[in-house]
């Protein structure tokens, strides 16, 4: 008996620690100076050894090379030069955002000069660092990003006119669409509006207490306040009908969530 509760014990231990280790971060560095980005890699593996963290790091020389990089490999953490000889900084920046719509890559933009110019922003940069490197900025940079990702997924993004725009989950009553328009609603008021399918946003809400009860609807379980096979009804009095082929799934969401 004894022995069987050491082994719980241990079990219980091991999923502690595989819940408080820090994911892996991925840094991808560009710069058409190799040495520079040897040096910056080099200050941000010292990082990694003196913070106990574990970061892989993926160097480019081109802008080219490292946007078909990006086409294929997710990046947490890009440090881009400005003035990349063929295609610039901005340029890549701006691709990354609009053309392949990844919002997700945070940028921080590094430069000889200390005046940026506003296309920069964008693309909604993460932060900027001056050559020669400034360690103790970088390190404030890494630092504050670590603390950042660990948020993220307690926030839901989105796009409004080449804006990303952010909403905790926990604050959404629901989202509507209405014809080619996404509906935020908190406080049971019209938070904000923008352009996008119901169907395109699903799956940021899939892992989480949200519900699709219609094609039109994606509703927090927590504003619920009565369910049968036919509707629901929300706290701000809101009723909305369950179309037949989302019945079994929302009862079940429903279900669980009540059970906790």
């Amino acid at each position: 008996m004894v022995f069987k509760k050491y082994i719980i014990r241990l079990v219980l231990y091991k999923v502690i620690l595989e819940d408080d280790k820090q994911k892996m971060i991925r840094i991808a560095i560009c710069d058409d100076e190799k040495r520079f980005c040897l040096e910056l890699e080099k200050y941000i593996l010292k990082y990694e050894f003196i913070n106990d963290i574990e970061i892989e790091i993926k160097k480019f020389y081109t802008g080219e090379d490292l946007i078909e990089f990006i086409k294929k490999e997710e990046v947490d953490l890009l440090f881009l030069d400005i003035e990349l000889v063929k295609m610039n900084g901005i340029s890549v920046g701006e691709y990354i955002r609009d053309t392949l719509e990844n919002y997700k890559t945070e940028i921080v933009y590094f430069s000889s000069k200390d005046s940026y110019d506003r296309q920069l922003f964008k693309t909604n940069p993460f932060d900027f660092l001056e050559k020669p490197i400034d360690i103790d900025k970088l390190n404030s940079i890494i630092k504050k990003f670590i603390k950042i990702i660990g948020k993220k997924d307690e926030v839901y993004t989105y796009k409004k006119n080449k804006t990303i725009c952010s909403i905790p989950y926990d604050e959404i009553m629901y989202l509507e669409s209405e014809g080619r328009h996404i509906k935020i609603i908190k406080n049971g008021e019209m938070y904000d509006v923008f352009n996008g399918k119901i169907g395109d946003e699903k799956e940021k809400f899939i892992t989480r207490n949200f519900v699709n009860p219609h094609k039109s609807y994606i509703v927090n379980l927590k504003f619920i306040v009565k369910i049968s096979a036919s509707k629901i009804e929300l706290k701000n009095g809101l009723i909305i009908n369950i179309g037949r082929k989302y019945v079994d799934e929302t009862m079940r969401k429903y279900m669980a969530y009540r059970r906790g």
